[in-house]
Protein backbone atom coordinates (compact mmCIF):
# COMPACT_ATOMS: atom_id res chain seq x y z
CA UNK A 1 0.00 0.00 0.00
CA UNK A 2 1.57 3.46 -1.16
CA UNK A 3 2.37 5.45 2.23
CA UNK A 4 0.44 8.72 2.37
CA UNK A 5 -0.19 9.91 5.47
CA UNK A 6 2.74 10.79 7.82
CA UNK A 7 3.04 12.36 11.89
CA UNK A 8 6.77 12.31 11.69
CA UNK A 9 7.98 15.17 9.72
CA UNK A 10 11.92 13.95 9.32
CA UNK A 11 10.32 10.29 8.44
CA UNK A 12 8.00 12.29 5.87
CA UNK A 13 11.33 14.25 4.67
CA UNK A 14 13.26 11.05 4.34
CA UNK A 15 10.51 9.37 2.31
CA UNK A 16 10.42 12.50 -0.21
CA UNK A 17 14.06 12.65 -0.48
CA UNK A 18 14.03 8.65 -1.50
CA UNK A 19 10.95 7.62 -2.49
CA UNK A 20 9.86 10.76 -4.58
CA UNK A 21 12.62 13.09 -5.18
CA UNK A 22 11.62 15.95 -7.40
CA UNK A 23 13.03 19.29 -8.59
CA UNK A 24 10.67 21.39 -7.12
CA UNK A 25 7.82 20.64 -3.90
CA UNK A 26 4.77 22.76 -3.18
CA UNK A 27 3.94 22.30 0.67
CA UNK A 28 0.19 23.45 1.27
CA UNK A 29 -2.04 24.73 4.25
CA UNK A 30 -5.64 25.85 4.46
CA UNK A 31 -6.96 28.10 7.08
CA UNK A 32 -10.45 29.39 8.09
CA UNK A 33 -10.07 33.16 8.10
CA UNK A 34 -12.11 33.44 11.23
CA UNK A 35 -10.49 35.46 13.31
CA UNK A 36 -8.55 33.82 15.77
CA UNK A 37 -5.11 32.33 15.25
CA UNK A 38 -5.00 29.39 17.98
CA UNK A 39 -1.84 27.41 19.19
CA UNK A 40 -3.34 23.99 16.78
CA UNK A 41 -2.75 26.86 13.50
CA UNK A 42 0.30 28.27 14.68
CA UNK A 43 2.23 24.99 14.74
CA UNK A 44 0.76 23.58 11.74
CA UNK A 45 1.87 26.80 9.66
CA UNK A 46 5.36 26.11 11.85
CA UNK A 47 5.78 22.19 10.97
CA UNK A 48 4.75 23.55 7.23
CA UNK A 49 8.19 25.83 7.48
CA UNK A 50 9.99 23.06 9.08
CA UNK A 51 8.84 21.10 5.98
CA UNK A 52 10.15 23.36 3.26
CA UNK A 53 13.51 24.32 5.32
CA UNK A 54 14.30 20.82 5.69
CA UNK A 55 13.01 20.00 1.46
CA UNK A 56 15.32 22.29 0.97
CA UNK A 57 14.30 26.42 0.68
CA UNK A 58 15.72 26.37 -2.85
CA UNK A 59 13.44 24.19 -3.74
CA UNK A 60 10.09 23.97 -2.12
CA UNK A 61 7.42 26.55 -1.97
CA UNK A 62 5.00 27.36 1.07
CA UNK A 63 1.39 28.04 -0.46
CA UNK A 64 -1.52 29.32 2.27
CA UNK A 65 -4.70 29.09 1.27
CA UNK A 66 -7.32 31.00 2.87
CA UNK A 67 -10.40 28.97 3.16
CA UNK A 68 -12.58 32.24 2.67
CA UNK A 69 -16.02 30.66 1.58
CA UNK A 70 -16.14 28.38 4.64
CA UNK A 71 -19.44 30.02 6.09
CA UNK A 72 -20.43 30.54 9.80
CA UNK A 73 -24.07 30.40 10.90
CA UNK A 74 -26.15 33.58 11.14
CA UNK A 75 -28.96 32.30 12.59
CA UNK A 76 -30.44 28.21 12.44
CA UNK A 77 -30.77 27.92 8.62
CA UNK A 78 -28.50 31.26 6.86
CA UNK A 79 -24.99 31.03 6.91
CA UNK A 80 -22.49 33.81 5.76
CA UNK A 81 -19.15 33.16 4.47
CA UNK A 82 -15.97 35.02 6.01
CA UNK A 83 -15.55 36.69 2.63
CA UNK A 84 -18.86 38.42 2.76
CA UNK A 85 -18.95 39.12 6.20
CA UNK A 86 -17.89 42.81 7.16
CA UNK A 87 -15.28 43.32 9.17
CA UNK A 88 -16.03 43.84 13.20
CA UNK A 89 -12.67 46.17 13.53
CA UNK A 90 -13.46 48.85 10.72
CA UNK A 91 -9.78 48.46 8.94
CA UNK A 92 -10.71 46.09 6.42
CA UNK A 93 -13.41 45.68 3.88
CA UNK A 94 -14.70 42.54 5.08
CA UNK A 95 -13.11 39.83 8.00
CA UNK A 96 -11.70 37.37 5.91
CA UNK A 97 -9.52 40.11 4.88
CA UNK A 98 -9.07 41.08 8.71
CA UNK A 99 -7.97 38.01 9.40
CA UNK A 100 -6.01 37.08 6.52
CA UNK A 101 -3.89 40.29 7.32
CA UNK A 102 -3.12 38.83 10.97
CA UNK A 103 -2.49 35.61 9.31
CA UNK A 104 0.36 37.07 6.50
CA UNK A 105 1.88 38.69 9.69
CA UNK A 106 2.56 35.50 11.13
CA UNK A 107 3.30 33.72 8.47
CA UNK A 108 6.38 36.62 6.83
CA UNK A 109 7.73 36.00 10.78
CA UNK A 110 8.18 32.44 10.03
CA UNK A 111 9.18 32.60 6.93
CA UNK A 112 12.08 35.36 7.70
CA UNK A 113 13.19 33.19 10.43
CA UNK A 114 13.50 29.89 8.70
CA UNK A 115 14.32 31.16 5.05
CA UNK A 116 11.06 30.00 3.20
CA UNK A 117 9.33 31.23 0.68
CA UNK A 118 5.45 31.23 0.57
CA UNK A 119 2.34 32.35 -1.07
CA UNK A 120 -1.49 33.08 -0.72
CA UNK A 121 -4.80 31.70 -1.87
CA UNK A 122 -7.87 32.42 -1.95
CA UNK A 123 -10.34 29.01 -1.96
CA UNK A 124 -12.85 31.80 -3.38
CA UNK A 125 -10.63 32.17 -6.15
CA UNK A 126 -9.31 28.12 -6.59
CA UNK A 127 -12.60 27.14 -6.26
CA UNK A 128 -13.71 28.93 -9.75
CA UNK A 129 -11.26 26.14 -11.68
CA UNK A 130 -13.08 24.24 -14.05
CA UNK A 131 -10.20 21.00 -12.94
CA UNK A 132 -11.59 21.66 -9.50
CA UNK A 133 -15.23 22.09 -10.64
CA UNK A 134 -15.08 18.90 -12.65
CA UNK A 135 -13.46 16.96 -9.58
CA UNK A 136 -16.74 18.34 -7.00
CA UNK A 137 -18.85 17.00 -10.49
CA UNK A 138 -17.06 13.37 -9.56
CA UNK A 139 -18.21 13.32 -5.93
CA UNK A 140 -22.14 14.57 -6.57
CA UNK A 141 -22.40 12.34 -9.36
CA UNK A 142 -21.66 9.23 -6.92
CA UNK A 143 -24.13 10.09 -3.98
CA UNK A 144 -23.85 6.50 -2.76
CA UNK A 145 -19.37 7.00 -2.39
CA UNK A 146 -20.16 10.20 -1.02
CA UNK A 147 -22.57 9.06 1.62
CA UNK A 148 -20.22 6.11 2.62
CA UNK A 149 -17.28 8.26 2.71
CA UNK A 150 -18.49 11.22 5.17
CA UNK A 151 -20.65 8.36 7.14
CA UNK A 152 -23.67 10.64 7.04
CA UNK A 153 -27.20 8.94 7.05
CA UNK A 154 -28.52 12.45 6.32
CA UNK A 155 -27.59 12.29 2.40
CA UNK A 156 -30.54 10.60 1.29
CA UNK A 157 -32.79 11.82 -1.70
CA UNK A 158 -29.81 13.16 -3.78
CA UNK A 159 -29.15 15.64 -1.29
CA UNK A 160 -25.29 16.36 -1.51
CA UNK A 161 -23.01 18.79 0.81
CA UNK A 162 -22.66 21.47 -0.78
CA UNK A 163 -24.25 25.19 -0.40
CA UNK A 164 -24.36 27.56 -3.18
CA UNK A 165 -24.10 31.73 -2.42
CA UNK A 166 -26.84 33.58 -3.22
CA UNK A 167 -26.00 36.36 -5.81
CA UNK A 168 -28.45 38.35 -4.26
CA UNK A 169 -28.14 38.44 -0.75
CA UNK A 170 -24.78 36.69 -0.47
CA UNK A 171 -25.66 33.93 1.88
CA UNK A 172 -25.94 30.34 1.78
CA UNK A 173 -28.79 27.99 2.87
CA UNK A 174 -27.51 25.19 6.04
CA UNK A 175 -29.45 22.53 4.46
CA UNK A 176 -27.80 20.15 2.02
CA UNK A 177 -28.71 21.43 -1.49
CA UNK A 178 -29.99 18.85 -4.74
CA UNK A 179 -28.20 17.89 -7.62
CA UNK A 180 -29.20 17.24 -10.73
CA UNK A 181 -26.21 14.81 -12.53
CA UNK A 182 -27.71 15.21 -16.10
CA UNK A 183 -27.96 18.96 -16.22
CA UNK A 184 -25.20 19.66 -13.68
CA UNK A 185 -27.73 21.74 -11.75
CA UNK A 186 -27.43 22.63 -8.30
CA UNK A 187 -30.42 23.26 -6.40
CA UNK A 188 -31.00 24.81 -2.83
CA UNK A 189 -34.30 27.40 -1.22
CA UNK A 190 -32.07 30.97 -0.29
CA UNK A 191 -34.17 30.99 3.26
CA UNK A 192 -32.92 34.79 3.47
CA UNK A 193 -34.86 35.55 -0.11
CA UNK A 194 -37.02 32.86 0.38
CA UNK A 195 -36.95 31.57 -3.16
CA UNK A 196 -35.68 28.39 -5.07
CA UNK A 197 -32.57 28.40 -6.86
CA UNK A 198 -30.61 26.56 -9.32
CA UNK A 199 -27.09 26.81 -10.09
CA UNK A 200 -25.05 25.50 -12.87
CA UNK A 201 -22.04 23.71 -11.49
CA UNK A 202 -19.17 25.43 -13.51
CA UNK A 203 -20.87 28.57 -13.58
CA UNK A 204 -17.34 30.19 -12.01
CA UNK A 205 -19.59 33.49 -10.96
CA UNK A 206 -21.30 31.01 -8.51
CA UNK A 207 -18.95 30.94 -5.27
CA UNK A 208 -19.74 26.96 -4.17
CA UNK A 209 -18.80 26.36 -0.82
CA UNK A 210 -18.75 22.46 0.26
CA UNK A 211 -18.15 20.33 2.97
CA UNK A 212 -15.11 21.34 4.88
CA UNK A 213 -13.04 17.56 4.05
CA UNK A 214 -14.20 18.26 0.07
CA UNK A 215 -12.07 20.67 -0.21
CA UNK A 216 -8.79 19.90 0.03
CA UNK A 217 -8.69 17.71 -3.76
CA UNK A 218 -7.47 21.11 -4.97
CA UNK A 219 -4.47 19.40 -3.94
CA UNK A 220 -4.89 17.01 -6.97
CA UNK A 221 -6.70 19.08 -9.69
CA UNK A 222 -5.41 22.64 -9.31
CA UNK A 223 -1.75 23.72 -10.69
CA UNK A 224 0.41 23.11 -9.55
CA UNK A 225 -0.61 20.41 -7.75
CA UNK A 226 0.32 19.99 -4.15
CA UNK A 227 3.06 17.51 -2.65
CA UNK A 228 2.06 17.74 0.56
CA UNK A 229 -0.82 18.92 2.35
CA UNK A 230 -0.15 19.80 6.46
CA UNK A 231 -3.07 19.47 8.81
CA UNK A 232 -3.77 19.82 12.46
CA UNK A 233 -3.61 17.54 15.10
CA UNK A 234 -7.44 16.80 14.73
CA UNK A 235 -7.51 15.46 11.40
CA UNK A 236 -6.57 12.22 12.85
CA UNK A 237 -9.35 12.07 14.78
CA UNK A 238 -12.27 9.51 14.13
CA UNK A 239 -14.93 11.47 12.30
CA UNK A 240 -18.72 10.48 11.23
CA UNK A 241 -21.28 7.75 12.13
CA UNK A 242 -18.77 5.91 10.60
CA UNK A 243 -15.76 6.44 12.67
CA UNK A 244 -12.71 6.98 9.65
CA UNK A 245 -10.52 9.59 10.28
CA UNK A 246 -10.69 13.07 8.59
CA UNK A 247 -7.27 12.68 7.12
CA UNK A 248 -7.97 9.30 5.42
CA UNK A 249 -11.25 10.62 4.10
CA UNK A 250 -10.12 13.77 2.68
CA UNK A 251 -7.21 11.55 0.53
CA UNK A 252 -10.74 9.73 -0.22
CA UNK A 253 -12.46 12.44 -1.66
CA UNK A 254 -8.50 13.22 -3.74
CA UNK A 255 -8.26 9.70 -4.91
CA UNK A 256 -12.43 9.53 -6.24
CA UNK A 257 -12.25 13.37 -7.03
CA UNK A 258 -9.65 12.32 -9.71
CA UNK A 259 -10.99 9.08 -11.04
CA UNK A 260 -10.24 6.75 -8.04
CA UNK A 261 -6.26 7.32 -9.59
CA UNK A 262 -4.48 5.48 -6.32
CA UNK A 263 -1.31 6.93 -7.44
CA UNK A 264 -1.94 10.67 -7.12
CA UNK A 265 1.13 12.41 -5.76
CA UNK A 266 -0.06 14.44 -2.41
CA UNK A 267 1.10 13.38 0.90
CA UNK A 268 -0.65 14.34 4.18
CA UNK A 269 1.17 15.49 7.59
CA UNK A 270 -0.97 15.81 10.72
CA UNK A 271 0.96 17.53 13.38
CA UNK A 272 0.16 17.04 17.06
CA UNK A 273 -2.93 17.42 19.21
CA UNK A 274 -3.08 20.09 21.82
CA UNK A 275 -4.60 19.39 24.96
CA UNK A 276 -5.99 22.54 27.30
CA UNK A 277 -5.21 22.81 31.49
CA UNK A 278 -7.73 21.36 32.57
CA UNK A 279 -7.22 18.02 30.39
CA UNK A 280 -9.42 18.47 27.53
CA UNK A 281 -8.78 19.39 24.00
CA UNK A 282 -8.14 22.93 23.04
CA UNK A 283 -10.77 24.47 20.92
CA UNK A 284 -11.76 27.41 19.53
CA UNK A 285 -15.30 26.50 20.36
CA UNK A 286 -14.51 25.39 23.97
CA UNK A 287 -12.62 28.88 24.42
CA UNK A 288 -9.67 26.92 25.90
CA UNK A 289 -7.37 27.20 23.17
CA UNK A 290 -3.86 29.47 23.25
CA UNK A 291 -4.56 32.43 20.68
CA UNK A 292 -1.88 34.22 19.11
CA UNK A 293 -2.49 37.44 21.02
CA UNK A 294 -2.64 35.61 24.53
CA UNK A 295 0.37 34.84 23.48
CA UNK A 296 1.59 37.60 22.36
CA UNK A 297 0.51 38.70 26.04
CA UNK A 298 2.95 36.17 27.53
CA UNK A 299 5.96 37.26 25.49
CA UNK A 300 4.78 41.41 26.14
CA UNK A 301 8.25 43.30 25.51
CA UNK A 302 9.75 41.33 23.09
CA UNK A 303 9.38 41.85 19.07
CA UNK A 304 7.54 39.96 16.48
CA UNK A 305 11.22 38.52 15.44
CA UNK A 306 11.96 37.36 19.31
CA UNK A 307 8.78 35.70 19.92
CA UNK A 308 8.69 33.76 16.58
CA UNK A 309 11.43 32.00 18.02
CA UNK A 310 9.66 30.42 21.23
CA UNK A 311 7.02 29.18 17.91
CA UNK A 312 9.69 27.79 15.50
CA UNK A 313 11.63 26.14 18.90
CA UNK A 314 8.45 24.50 20.16
CA UNK A 315 8.06 22.99 17.30
CA UNK A 316 11.17 21.90 16.53
CA UNK A 317 10.51 20.10 19.81
CA UNK A 318 7.52 18.39 18.45
CA UNK A 319 9.20 17.51 16.06
CA UNK A 320 12.53 16.10 16.86
CA UNK A 321 10.34 13.96 19.88
CA UNK A 322 7.58 12.74 17.24
CA UNK A 323 5.07 14.82 20.24
CA UNK A 324 1.51 13.71 18.43
CA UNK A 325 -0.42 14.54 21.75
CA UNK A 326 0.71 17.56 23.35
CA UNK A 327 0.19 17.56 26.79
CA UNK A 328 -0.45 21.22 28.50
CA UNK A 329 2.11 20.11 30.54
CA UNK A 330 4.38 20.41 27.22
CA UNK A 331 3.23 23.60 25.96
CA UNK A 332 3.68 24.94 29.43
CA UNK A 333 7.22 23.95 29.89
CA UNK A 334 8.66 24.43 26.69
CA UNK A 335 6.69 26.95 24.72
CA UNK A 336 5.36 29.25 27.87
CA UNK A 337 8.65 28.27 30.35
CA UNK A 338 11.06 29.80 28.37
CA UNK A 339 12.90 26.63 27.05
CA UNK A 340 13.60 28.28 24.01
CA UNK A 341 15.01 31.41 24.90
CA UNK A 342 18.26 29.95 23.33
CA UNK A 343 19.45 29.24 19.90
CA UNK A 344 17.03 26.66 18.25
Amino acid sequence: MKLNVFTNLDELVLHLKEESPKENYKVEVGLRPSGIIHLGNMITLAYAAWLVNSLGTHKSKLNVTICDIDAQGVDGNTLKTYNHLPDAYECHETFADHSTANIKDYVSLLSEELGVEFTFSKLSDIQKNESYRWGIERLLSDPTHLKEILGMDNLKHGKVPVFPICPTCKTATKSFSDYDNISKKIKSHCKQCDEDREYYLFDPNIELPVHFLIDPIRDGLVEPLSDVHVFGGDYNELHGQNQIKKVDKIKMFNEAACLFNKTIGTKYLVGPLFYSEDGSKMSKSNLNGLSLDKLKEHFRGLSGKEWIKHIIGFSRYLIKNNVTHTDYSITKNELLGGSFTQKY
